[in-house]
């Protein structure tokens, strides 16, 4: 994988302004504009730049003071709040509160280890707070101006056996670490590092194969590698990963950061060479099958869904190691018959 290269004056920095809003990175890429000295960019984009950093601030802000009043309620009656991705990915990031951020996830369990997702939501109903259970796998909760989303399960068990022993696996990881590490000043907690590893691979992995996924989860990933890269068993990841059909994606990631975004891999086990990552970087630029956010209706999203599977089969055959259409059936056999157990 080859790029062009460019001096500073060459760069067309409304192209770039335009695509970094494009792909929900705009305060990330001002970022590195800041880093820049003497740049050619006209002032009123500079400045309509910096703007769109100060919302991402904002929004940061706004998550941040209401995951730090729900994990408080939650304290009190003595339940945990993990965070899921989010704003814990946004710690590896050099300024986390650049990293773009939707809904805020989480696992939620009792002080004695035993699932609390149905008692968070009891709570924030005597709260006078709505709560959303009509998806199986979280609930949706606003709250404190956010979204949070409730989980029930850590993943999409509905699709077969195998990913009902991968939720079942992450729980496991999830709460096997005794070492307990608060994000920022709030009584949420922040996951293992490996159970953040393996759950990412899967995260990024099924929103790729669903609509397909934005930058936004390549330097998810990135940041992740840079800076935990020696704290990770990655013979045991691996493993996992081979297990669960997730390891093509990942040596694919891991190609994109080293050779697009630059990250300096030291560890000699990292696995940096893919024969994929070009296509999936095709992908992620080129695709038009985002489904999450867009217009119409659930049956509308559901269909769209189907027609993904279908029109990006590859993806199943060459990532995932997995039959389109026996995922298709599985996901619509488990909608009607509730499989997920």
């Amino acid at each position: 994988m080859s790029s062009e290269q460019y001096t500073l004056n060459e760069i067309d920095w409304q192209a770039v302004y335009d695509l970094s809003c494009k792909f929900g990175v705009s305060a990330l890429a001002c970022d590195g504009l800041l880093l820049g000295e003497d740049l050619d960019i006209d002032e009123d984009l500079y400045y309509k730049w910096l703007g769109q950093s100060a919302v991402k601030e904002n929004l940061f802000v706004q998550h941040y003071q209401a995951l730090k009043a729900l994990s408080e309620a939650c304290a009190r009656v003595g339940i945990k709040v993990y965070v899921l991705k989010g704003l814990v990915f946004g710690l590896n990031y050099p300024v986390p509160n650049h990293r773009p951020c939707g809904d805020i996830d989480i696992f939620c369990i009792h002080d004695d280890g035993t699932p609390a997702y149905n008692d968070v939501n009891e709570m924030v109903r005597q709260l006078g707070v709505e709560v959303d259970t009509h998806w199986y796998k979280h609930s949706k909760i606003h709250f404190e101006g956010a979204v949070f989303e409730n989980h029930d399960y850590l993943i999409c068990t509905r699709e077969g056996e195998m990913y009902k022993d991968l939720n079942q696996k992450l729980k496991e990881v999830l709460l096997s670490d005794k070492v307990e590490r608060r994000l920022y000043d709030t009584d949420a907690f922040i996951p293992t590092t490996y159970f953040n590893a393996l759950f990412q691979a899967y995260h990024s992995r099924a929103h790729f194969l669903a609509e397909g996924i934005g930058l936004k989860h390549v330097l998810d990933w990135a940041t992740f590698l840079q800076k935990e890269q020696n704290n990770i068993d990655w013979e045991r990841l691996y493993v996992d990963c081979e297990k669960y059909h997730l390891k093509r994606f990942i040596v694919a990631m891991t190609d994109i950061a080293v050779r697009v975004f630059g990250v300096k891999v030291k560890n000699p086990i990292i696995e940096v060479d893919s024969p994929y990552s070009k296509k999936i970087l095709d992908s992620i630029i080129n695709e038009k099958s985002k489904i999450h956010g867009t217009n119409g209706n659930e049956w509308n999203h559901r269909v769209r869904l189907v027609r993904n599977s279908i029109r990006y089969r590859w993806k199943y055959k060459e990532i995932a190691q997995e039959s389109y259409l026996k995922h298709i059936v599985f996901s619509i056999w488990g909608f009607f018959f509730h499989t997920e157990d």
